[in-house]
């Protein structure tokens, strides 16, 4: 695989995850026009987080017998027809369940890129090309933001689902043009012995007690960003802040610095160890939302979504490390269970955050967050060395 192929795939996985986080920016707007509550409001951004995160569990073993580069593509495909039929949606049920079907489309691309790029890259590129795409994947949580604000201020909340539409489909035509193709079919050879289903391979890892606490914290990854982010939109569009359109443009460019720290995360864990950078990263976001609880003006605010964002970029890439070792022969399975847990994550941060805004506000969110995180750090001293308890590993 070449670099033009890498860098196709990393815009790919930019343009296809960057729509778990489209309805942060437009969520309010898209209440006060269909009259929902705050309850209702959650399941804007939950009914896509919610089918992209089973759609893993669904899609990950169709993957496998079809091969990865078809899958995506098929993705791709599906996403390009049913990303546009959002912005026609007139009524929320109508809009949900087209989500859902987005969501769904969407799940067939982030396994099926992991395992493309691991296949097809050679050895010693390998931890660096994964290590772009594992960037896209973060970078796609500020990057939706900016591109959805960026729209519905000047032309209306329609037009981010038509964009999208056509990214997709540009995205799958660049794929299918000039990303190699793979061997026909995902079939073992004959006499091959036949993969464990994935339901019982789940099974085997959940019997493993440092799993258990990494599946844990990947939990709180995503509830806490899109928690953090929810809370955040709504502190600044209040006095004192009041931000115009530009202004929450700005903050959410700014949080692009927090980033930098994720391409270093591998450099760290080789001369840290896994485990302490994953715990360096916990720490960093749990303290980003503390300033953030208690800042009393925007610079210190918009410092805080830094930290945080920066803690969030270490954390997801170590833990994402961690659970392979742990997962040991099981390591699609384990990959594929962790990127379920961190989308429900995502899922039920909107409502959750929502809930808090209309009970009291967004300094209750933000100390709620920081308790989240504060849970994930106690979990990560659960997990042992992977040498000696990975799935599979003599005891």
């Amino acid at each position: 695989m070449n670099n033009r192929a890498l860098a196709v795939l990393v815009w790919c996985s930019l343009a296809v995850v960057s729509n778990v986080y489209v309805t942060i920016p437009i969520a309010g707007a898209l209440a006060g026009e269909w009259e929902l509550g705050a309850s209702a409001q959650g399941w804007i951004g939950s009914s896509f987080s919610l089918a992209y995160a089973a759609g893993f569990l669904i899609f990950a073993p169709v993957a496998d017998r079809v091969g990865p580069k078809r899958m995506m593509l098929a993705g791709l495909a599906a996403l390009a027809l049913v990303a546009p039929l959002a912005g026609l949606a007139d009524s929320p049920p109508a809009f949900l369940a087209l989500r859902v079907v987005q969501g769904l489309a969407a799940s067939t691309f982030a396994p099926s890129v992991i395992t493309y790029v691991a296949a097809k890259s050679p050895e010693g590129r390998r931890a660096t090309a994964i290590g772009f795409v594992s960037f896209a994947f973060l970078l796609s949580g500020i990057a939706g933001q900016l591109y959805a604000g960026f729209l519905y201020e000047r032309l209306g909340w329609p037009p981010v689902f038509f964009g999208l539409g056509i990214a997709y489909a540009l995205s799958a035509i660049l794929l299918g043009r000039l990303v190699p193709g793979e061997s026909a079919g995902g079939a073992p050879s004959p006499g091959a012995p036949r993969p464990e289903p994935l339901l019982g391979q789940i099974g085997t890892l959940l019997a493993n007690r440092s799993l258990l606490a990494c599946y844990a914290i990947a939990a709180t990854a995503l509830l806490s960003f899109v928690g953090m982010y929810t809370a955040l939109n709504a502190d600044l569009a209040r006095p004192p802040y009041s931000l115009d359109a530009d202004g929450f443009l700005y903050v959410r460019a700014i949080g692009i610095a927090g980033m930098l720290l994720s391409p270093l995360a591998g450099v760290l864990s080789r001369k840290r160890g896994l485990v302490p950078v994953l715990r360096a990263g916990i720490a960093l976001a749990f303290a980003g939302l503390l300033v953030a609880y208690a800042a009393r003006s925007l610079p210190a605010l918009v410092a805080a979504s830094v930290v945080f964002v920066a803690g969030i970029s270490l954390l997801i890439p170590s833990l994402i490390s961690v659970v392979g070792q742990l997962a040991g022969p099981y390591r699609g399975a384990g990959i594929t269970l962790y990127s379920f847990v961190l989308f429900c994550g995502a899922a039920v941060g909107p409502p959750i955050s929502l809930g808090l805004l209309s009970s009291s506000g967004p300094g209750l969110a933000f100390a709620a967050f920081s308790l989240v995180l504060a849970f994930a750090l106690a979990a990560s001293f659960l997990i042992s060395r992977t040498s000696k308890t990975a799935v599979g590993a003599r005891s």
